[in-house]
């Protein structure tokens, strides 16, 4: 009997221990509750979380292009400098455009023509970067893309940042397009009679109107073609490097509604634009640079030798169309 009490009080001791070392029973379930919460991507706009790809980065860049700042306000940013900008060269090309009517005869001579073109370059340098920017917005805030677009006022300060010089792929272009274009007012050319010297009839309005006309062309359109339309179809819709060069340089030459050979030249110069803009991994200051110089020496030799043998000369600008 003693034996019996000593093997039961065993068991007991054990059954206690392995009844200590048992996990706790998991707690009750939560209640259910009844109310269905909306996903976040639900509830925010579509363009705006990047869920239609389309709207994001197609639509909504594109309704920028057409109404200046309408992208930045989308996304509760300030879109006031592109309206003001866009407003502000819209007046500017109508008053001239009033100004030209009265003088007769468009040329880019006048003051009046210049202060027109000027406007205009204004109106589309606001459409081009508020387009630019809704899309960056996108491309680097909400997809985190490792990829250098460049700020606005990076953008706009890039001009003037002659370090881009000290590229060969750079200053290469710069000084051959500087010696043809500032060359073509200097040669003489016998066929020609010459009413002053290369400068002597140049006015301050032809340097404001060719300062302006070619920095606004270099941010603008680098921003906008090299920017947005080659970086979108290499980096986001997948086209081979080359094939979306082609095609956006094709773009940027036909925008200038300009089909004799300067649209070949047009297009070449966008395809090393865009060059320059692939293989610095999109980063757009050099190409910005090359572009508002290339336009200047241009612009300044056209129109010194425009003036020095009294002929008339033409530019043309990118066109927005509906």
């Amino acid at each position: 009997m003693r034996s019996l009490r000593q093997v039961f009080t065993v068991l007991l001791c054990t059954a206690s221990v392995a009844a200590q070392a048992l996990p706790p029973p998991p707690p009750p379930p939560p209640p259910v509750s009844t109310s269905v919460i909306q996903p976040k991507d639900v509830v925010e706009s579509r363009c705006g979380t990047l869920d239609d790809i389309r709207c994001s980065l197609v639509f909504l860049p594109l309704a920028s292009l057409f109404l200046p700042g309408l992208g930045q306000y989308w996304d509760g940013e300030s879109g006031w400098p592109y309206t003001t900008a866009a407003v502000a060269g819209l007046v500017a090309a109508g008053a001239a455009i009033n100004a030209h009517d009265r003088s007769g005869e468009f040329s880019l001579t006048k003051i009046e023509s210049q202060a027109f073109l000027l406007g205009a370059q204004l109106w589309l340098d606001a459409a081009f970067l508020s387009s630019y920017e809704t899309y960056r917005h996108r491309i680097i805030d909400e997809l985190g893309s490792p990829e250098d677009l460049n700020s606005v006022s990076s953008i706009l300060l890039a001009p003037a940042d002659f370090r881009a010089l000290t590229h060969f792929r750079v200053l290469i272009p710069w000084v051959l397009i500087g010696a043809l274009g500032i060359g073509s007012a200097l040669v003489d050319d016998e066929n020609t009679s010459y009413s002053s010297g290369p400068f002597e009839a140049f006015r301050w309005h032809d340097g404001a109107f060719a300062l302006g006309a070619s920095y606004g062309a270099g941010v603008g359109e680098e921003a906008f073609f090299r920017g947005y339309i080659l970086h979108g179809l290499d980096r986001v819709a997948g086209w081979h490097p080359l094939v979306a060069n082609v095609a956006q340089s094709s773009l940027f030459a036909a925008s200038h509604a300009d089909f004799s050979y300067s649209f070949l030249v047009r297009m070449g110069f966008g395809m090393y634009s865009g060059w320059l803009a692939q293989s610095a991994n999109y980063n757009l200051r050099d190409a910005v640079f090359l572009h508002t110089w290339w336009d200047l020496f241009l612009f300044v030799g056209s129109l010194a030798n425009a003036r020095r043998t009294d002929t008339a000369v033409t530019f043309s600008l990118p066109t927005i169309a509906f």
